[in-house]
């Protein structure tokens, strides 16, 4: 609902063990070596919205509507249909902010070839970290190995995976 108070509803989502057995067995977390100010993000996202502009919109609440669909497909255990709503998830940010994904982020994913189902930038990019989720766990062996011969940037270089079972914690301070 728009306006100045917001009050978030968190729901835990209950993945089937295999989903998070996938997850850890295909999912690469690449730090890629930039970082974007998060107040330049939120400047552009900000401003677009308040503009109204119809992308912006639109792409919001196909943001929102596809946040709900990713929780129902891990719920279900659906890998594939995570993977697609992953590279979704990734357009419609695309969309809000454009630069939020550098043309080098793109060749170094391109060059991972077809190993990889889907990919997308962490948050709203400004932490330089890519999640990779590969096809298989033999794919995501190979793009690990590829990423820490070759990060494609000094500072880049690819951190273990791993879903907490806790889930998120949020304190009030």
């Amino acid at each position: 609902r728009p306006g100045v108070h917001q009050v978030p509803h968190v729901a835990p989502i209950a993945a089937p063990p295999a989903f998070v057995r996938a997850l850890h067995e295909r999912a690469v977390l690449l730090y890629s070596g930039r970082r974007r100010m998060a107040r330049d993000i939120l400047e552009t996202v900000v401003l677009r919205y308040l503009r109204g502009e119809h992308a912006v919109m639109d792409a919001r609440a196909r943001l929102v509507a596809g946040a709900h669909a990713m929780a129902e497909e891990i719920a279900n255990g659906d890998v594939a249909a995570f993977a697609d709503r992953l590279a979704e998830y990734r357009e419609l940010k695309r969309t809000v902010d454009p630069a939020s994904v550098t043309p080098e982020i793109e060749a170094k994913v391109r060059q991972l070839g077809d190993r990889v189902a889907s990919w997308s930038m962490a948050g709203a990019g400004g932490g330089g970290f890519l999640l990779i989720l590969c096809r298989s766990a033999s794919a995501a062996h190979s793009v690990r190995n590829q990423l820490e011969s070759d990060p494609g940037h000094p500072l880049a270089r690819p951190f273990a995976f791993e879903l907490d079972p806790g889930g998120l914690r949020t304190s009030v301070l």
